[in-house]
């Protein structure tokens, strides 16, 4: 007699191979090297890009980095990552806004983001869309055409930008268990 205890099945698809996997969207949805460029309206804060990298110098308070005319799909997109490098920047929350194009940002149109890691490392953060404040906003309402980066709340310091993007989290869900007995 042989006994299986459990057997899990999952669906896989031809681009990912195991839960965690995240696949890039469309170049729509992804900023480096000379496309940071397009993050180019400053508010209590100067930046431009050099090397391929966006500095950023906060000059007050409530700084934000805007960028428009823009062509983000929501439903290809429910992983917000920034990779950065942040030296001197006090230990607050930040936020992204997105809007469409007759839209003004909101607090219902936001993502939440955790303070920032300030060690002059560089540092990859990846938030999915539980940090949304309103996933109906995010994922039914259209195409993204604007976005407002808060990187941080407070005042001072430096942040360097090499990578933002959204991802597509594939979820793969667990068959329920089954137990089969087989007799020789």
């Amino acid at each position: 007699t042989i006994e299986i205890k459990e057997i899990k099945l999952h669906k896989i698809d031809n681009t990912t191979k195991n839960s965690n996997a995240t696949n890039n969207v469309n170049s729509n949805n992804f900023w480096s090297n000379d496309k940071l460029k397009l993050w180019k309206h400053f508010h209590n804060c100067n930046g431009k890009v050099v090397n391929n990298i966006l500095s950023v110098n906060i000059t007050k308070s409530d700084s934000k980095i805007f960028t428009n005319n823009l062509s983000v799909n929501p439903k290809d997109a429910n992983v917000f990552v920034i990779v950065y490098r942040a030296n001197n920047i006090k230990a607050t929350s930040g936020e992204l806004y997105f809007a469409r194009d007759k839209e003004n940002f909101s607090d219902a149109r936001k993502w939440r983001i955790p303070a920032l890691i300030s060690d002059n490392t560089w540092h990859t953060l990846k938030i999915d869309d539980k940090y949304l404040n309103n996933k109906d906003q995010w994922y039914n309402k259209g195409v993204v055409t604007k976005l407002r980066l808060d990187p941080t709340n407070a005042a001072g310091g430096t942040i360097e930008i090499k990578e933002i993007r959204f991802e597509k989290k594939n979820s793969i869900k667990a068959l329920p268990k089954i137990t089969v007995k087989m007799d020789e």
